[in-house]
């Protein structure tokens, strides 16, 4: 019995430590276990993609850029060269950092665990290791825990941090359509410094889970009646109500406490539910009554204060109205990102817009809001344009007035995801401005089939992703010059579409929305792809004189700093139209005649085709004989196989031979003269003695004057 109790422990703890290591992550912030760690949080630069969830943070192998925790000054170095303990290369290498060899590895060849001194960052010994011809790569040594779970209570119930499958409200998750909140939590769970204002119906000041991350004024004596601070309002040391012009932003509707919840409320703290950021400071701005409503005013004193007093975030999980220059104003001038709910009315805001998620501020991020499945709920509004990014919106469990938590849904709750991720960003990069923590939010989503041609990333949000690729440029794609131009006439059925950016680009998650209609707003097949700076744009079976445009939608294109193209783009161009081509045959001579003339045409890049005209001609008489439509740059070859009616003798003028095609009449050699034509160029004056050729806007003209000759 007792063998068979050791037995089940073994058993027991062995498969502890299997799930322990399957989940792992890189470490915390907040527990450091036993080891001397170095934070070597550099920025990973504007050249660098996308970070996937499942790769290791090092960015960059031979540059070791990470936000990851690693050993002090331990690097794991490979070497091209077999055996690096007794070769000389690798010794005089580790001698330049004055690197102790740790550990060889035999079974990875070349492999080596070094440890550079004190004296020395970690940044500089990769480097120095990296630019030797040598090494194949380095990187440090790093610590590894399991994900970062916080204690709170109901934390199984918020799906849109870690998504397990769960089942919320009857309905069954999908595991990982969620923010990938617990891996970024090994990053930062926020910060005491990172203010976010709430403008909403306010929020419940005494909700014991959302006390401590509440924003003060501490340039406010509170209830002293004096305005201390000088920022115009009276002791507001928790905020300000707006609607009702008093020092009391308490929720009396409980969507503002809701909102609150989501962004900040406070985690692992063993109770309820945990924000996005663990630790931040929410700032209470009440503009809408108890009913949900509010002013352009009350909204436009909220903006400005949040801008005053000093918020980095501004969450906006409202909308209605119309157009408002004073509130677009007010947002333009804001140092903080602006986040604001896309509308839950199923429309595209493209087309109808919603204020003030459509405003077009370089400071604002609109969100749609996706489900447990990772779809774009059936409730949300969107556009590729007006709407920038997405996050979970349906049944959202968070805070309620009265120390209370329940479920609501809307692109509201969304938003809330965005403006606490915008928070952790800051709480990473406090010298980022508002525009990089948007880029840097907009470049790394998971891109999603259900949002691709809805919103402009074609994604929704992704907090690991983002904490790990901070974007810091503000270079955007910009569409320098077009080949062929806009509302160019004459282009070539074969000709090549490129469209020339301000730098390289890549394939944005809408790329194959880039699309090519005909006048008639029919689709035309086109194959795209990227040259460095060229988008260029392979057309088939295009028509002769069709008008056609270009559409390039925004988030089709991203350059190499990850930003998007931010706006649709379309312009129009006219293939070579068609001109009328005849010939004109006059008799001058003293008898009818019966002609033949063979006509021989060339396109441009396209095969020749051939056409026989025959008939008679009546002594005084003109007839016209019409080769077809034909585009510019057409070459018209034309010979003369003509004879006397009566006679039925042939008048001929030799010059070349020509071996007919498909031309049944004929089974044999004949020869001709040419005469060489080309559609809208006049000849002034005959090519050859006996042939005048004329041409005119109206098409080609040949005249042949052919006296009758006896052979």
């Amino acid at each position: 019995m007792i063998k068979r109790i050791i037995l089940f422990l073994f058993v027991f703890v062995s498969i502890l430590g299997i799930c322990g290591a399957a989940s792992a992550t890189l470490i915390s912030d907040n527990n450091t276990q036993d080891y001397t760690i170095s934070e070597n949080e550099t920025e990973i630069n504007d050249t660098n993609s996308t970070v996937d969830n499942s790769t290791s943070n090092i960015s960059d192998e031979t540059t070791g850029n990470s936000s990851a925790k690693s050993i002090l000054n331990e690097l794991f170095v490979r070497f091209k060269i077999t055996n690096p303990s007794t070769n000389p290369i690798a010794k005089n290498l580790h001698a330049q950092v004055n690197a102790t060899v740790i550990k060889d590895y035999k079974e990875i060849s070349g492999l080596q665990l070094v440890k550079i001194p004190a004296n020395i960052s970690l940044e500089d010994a990769i480097h120095i290791y990296s630019q030797n011809a040598y090494v194949l790569y380095v990187e440090p040594n790093q610590v590894y825990q399991i994900g970062l779970i916080p204690n709170d209570t109901s934390f199984n119930n918020q799906w849109g941090l870690y998504n397990n499958g769960q089942i919320i409200y009857g309905w069954w998750g999908i595991a990982g359509a969620d923010i990938n909140a617990v891996n970024a939590w090994n990053i930062s769970t926020g910060s005491s410094n990172v203010v976010i204002a709430v403008l909403d119906t306010g929020i419940d000041l005494n909700h014991i889970d959302l006390q401590g991350n509440l924003w003060i004024n501490r340039g406010e004596i509170p209830n002293d009646g004096i305005d201390n601070d000088n920022n115009g309002y009276i002791d507001d040391y928790y905020g300000w109500d707006f609607f009702n012009n008093d020092n009391d932003p308490s929720d009396d509707n409980g969507h503002g406490t809701s909102i609150a919840g989501v962004i900040a409320a406070v985690g692992n703290n063993s109770q309820g539910i945990t924000g996005v950021m663990w630790n931040a400071q929410i700032m209470t701005l009440k503009f809408l009554d108890k009913y949900g409503y509010g002013t352009d005013e009350d909204a436009l004193d909220a903006i400005l204060y949040a801008n005053k007093m000093g918020a980095h975030v501004i969450n906006n999980s409202w909308n209605g109205g119309s157009y408002s220059k004073v509130l677009k104003d007010a947002i333009s001038l804001s140092k903080a990102l602006v986040v604001c709910a896309a509308g839950n009315e199923s429309k595209n805001n493209d087309i109808i817009p919603e204020y003030p998620a459509s405003y077009t501020c370089s400071n604002l991020i609109s969100v749609a809001a996706t489900d447990m499945e990772d779809y774009i709920t059936y409730f949300s509004n969107y556009g590729i344009t007006s709407v920038d990014v997405a996050a979970p919106g349906t049944y959202i469990y968070s805070t309620l007035p009265g120390n209370k938590y329940g479920f609501s849904s809307g692109t509201s709750m969304s938003t809330a995801f965005v403006s606490g991720l915008a928070g952790l960003i800051k709480s990473v990069r406090p010298d980022l401005t508002n525009i990089q923590i948007k880029n840097t939010i907009l470049n790394n989503v998971d891109v999603k089939s259900s949002l691709v041609g809805k919103i402009l990333t074609g994604g929704r949000i992704n907090a690991y992703k983002a904490l790990t690729n901070i974007i810091t440029s503000l270079n955007y794609p910009k569409i320098l010059n077009t080949d062929p131009g806009k509302n160019s006439v004459e282009v070539p059925l074969n000709k090549i579409i490129k469209i020339y950016f301000n730098g390289d680009v890549k394939k944005g998650s809408n790329f194959n929305r880039i699309s090519l209609k005909d006048a008639k707003g029919k689709s035309i097949s086109i194959q795209r792809s990227i040259n460095g700076n060229i988008l260029i744009i392979n057309a088939s079976k295009l028509v002769y004189g069709n008008k056609y445009t270009l559409k390039i939608p925004a988030g089709s294109i991203r350059n190499i700093y990850g930003n998007y193209f931010l706006s649709n783009y379309s312009y129009c161009f006219n293939t070579i139209k068609l001109h009328n081509s005849y010939i004109k045959v006059q008799n001058r001579g003293y008898g009818s005649l019966h002609f033949i003339y063979y006509v021989a045409i060339t396109r441009p890049a396209m095969k020749t085709i051939y056409k026989r005209l025959s008939g008679t001609l009546y002594r005084g008489k003109t007839t016209f004989l019409n080769i077809g439509k034909h585009p510019l740059g057409t070459k018209i070859l034309l010979s003369a196989y003509i004879y006397n009616k009566s006679r039925y003798r042939r008048t001929v003028s030799i010059r070349n031979t020509f071996l007919v095609q498909n031309m049944n009449s004929l089974s044999r050699k004949i020869y001709m003269r040419w005469v060489k034509a080309s559609p809208g160029k006049r000849y002034k004056s005959p090519l050859y003695t006996r042939r005048l050729i004329q041409i005119t806007s109206l098409g080609l003209k040949i005249r042949v004057i052919t006296p009758l000759r006896r052979l």
